[in-house]
C-alpha cells in the first residue's frame, strides 16, 4: 500500500471480479488508499465473475485511458 503514493495524481482504473476471493480485501484497501490521496479513480466490481473474466468494459477502459493527457 505504501507504493500508492508514487501514483498520486495519476488516474487509476480498477476492474475485478467479485468472485476473486483472494483479492477482495486487498482490492478494496487499495481503492480506499487511492481515494484518500485524491486520485481520479474508476472502480468496477463485476458481479458474479472470477479471475478469468474478459468483458465489454475493455473498450470503455481504452476510451477512458485515451481521454487523459500527461501533464
Amino acid at each position: 500500500m505504501e507504493d500508492v503514493v508514487k501514483l498520486k495524481g495519476i488516474p487509476v482504473w480498477m476492474t475485478w471480479g467479485e468472485q476473486e476471493k483472494q483479492l477482495t480485501v486487498r482490492n478494496r484497501l487499495l481503492r480506499d488508499a487511492f481515494l484518500k490521496q485524491g486520485n481520479e479513480l474508476w472502480w468496477t466490481e463485476v458481479k458474479g465473475v472470477g479471475h478469468n473474466y474478459m468483458g465489454e468494459y475493455q473498450d470503455s477502459l481504452m476510451n477512458w485511458f485515451l481521454s487523459h493527457k500527461k501533464k
